[in-house]
């Protein structure tokens, strides 16, 4: 696997399978995600398929891929839209993009010491969504569970 540009990666493996998650950086600056199927065809040889998301797409795959999971274990739409609305009864901006006034709150409050428990509170989103976006934003490589 090239790592150039690697920002983060995720690998799952199955019997004769692989899939690779590598967020990767473009030379434009942007980021996109590439996966990677790698299945054996025969004892010394793969096949590799790959696709890959721009960071624009990821909203639009992501809703379809939970949707295609909530399908999977058989909820239905009601389902789906009451664990919506239980998250964001906690979390009234949680599921909703990220603006750049957002963006630039979470910096500010990051960089004056906020942890990510009060910036959830804060900018009422859920802890996870917090944690991601600082990572996302460079404003810490990895974020500690007790951060």
């Amino acid at each position: 696997m090239d790592n150039k540009n690697v920002i983060h990666t995720e690998q799952v493996s199955t019997n004769n399978k692989t899939f690779f998650f590598d967020l990767k950086e473009s030379k434009s600056g942007g980021n996109y995600l590439k996966i990677t199927q790698s299945r054996i065809v025969d004892e010394d040889q793969r096949e590799r398929t790959s696709m890959i998301l721009f960071e624009r797409d990821l909203p639009k795959f992501g809703n379809a891929l939970f949707n295609s999971l909530m399908a999977f274990q058989g909820r239905t739409e009601e389902d789906r839209e009451a664990f919506r609305t239980a998250i964001q009864s906690k979390h009234p901006n949680a599921f909703t993009p990220w603006s750049k006034e957002d963006e630039e709150q979470l910096a500010h409050l990051f960089e004056a010491g906020y942890d990510v428990e009060d910036l959830s509170q804060k900018l009422q989103r859920n802890v996870g969504g917090i944690k991601a976006r600082i990572k996302k934003m460079g404003l810490i490589g990895e974020i500690t569970a007790e951060a």
